[in-house]
């Protein structure tokens, strides 16, 4: 959504262009978004990342990694650019985002995210006028609500997208929406299983 709200917020505000791409969003799903982007946040996921671990506990195994990269990242956005490119990118997401609901999936036990953090946004959003809605785990990691609860991820967006497209027929039985099983190759569901 970031993405989205800068490149709105680069157009001008009465641009036909952004009003069109405005107006053709019907709902956004934020899954374990958005953060507080601080040297910590972002040296854990980027060590995470590069080392293909899940970020929790990344402290612990790869420790003598993220030290020093959170005091490298922490210089660089300390950089009056990348200050004021961050600035901007956190506020396009409350003065342009799409004036449509928003649902946010996020969990207590995220590495990243804090969820105190994603519920301050999204009272935010409420004051500026945005329908929000969210659904919050207690155990589930970064990004991996769907693997570890597939069928409630999956009710939580059907329920929304039947809520933001009436009009529209949307896949309400069980058998037509496809399991991570049949989603996921069979080397790819074997690494899940061996990452657990």
């Amino acid at each position: 959504m970031g993405c989205v709200c800068k490149l709105l917020a680069e157009w001008a505000p009465t641009s036909p262009a952004a009003a069109d791409v405005r107006s053709r969003i019907r709902g956004v799903i934020l899954d374990s978004s958005p953060a507080n982007v601080t040297a910590d946040v972002f040296s854990r996921a980027l060590v995470a990342a590069a080392l293909a671990r899940p970020a929790e506990g990344i402290e612990e195994s790869a420790g003598w990694l993220v030290k020093p990269t959170t005091a490298v990242i922490g210089r660089v956005l300390e950089i009056p650019t990348y200050k004021k490119q961050l600035r901007a990118m956190e506020q396009s997401w409350l003065q342009h985002a799409p004036p449509c609901p928003k649902l946010f999936l996020y969990s207590d036990a995220d590495a990243l995210i804090q969820p105190a953090a994603v519920e301050a946004f999204m009272e935010q959003l409420g004051r500026a006028g945005s329908e929000t809605s969210r659904h919050k785990w207690g155990d589930s990691e970064h990004v991996s609500h769907f693997r570890q609860y597939p069928e409630e991820y999956t009710q939580q967006l059907v329920q929304f997208v039947k809520r933001v497209l009436p009009e529209q027929q949307v896949l309400t039985e069980q058998q037509d929406v496809p399991t991570q099983q049949q989603v996921l190759p069979e080397q790819q569901q074997q690494q899940l299983v061996q990452q657990a």
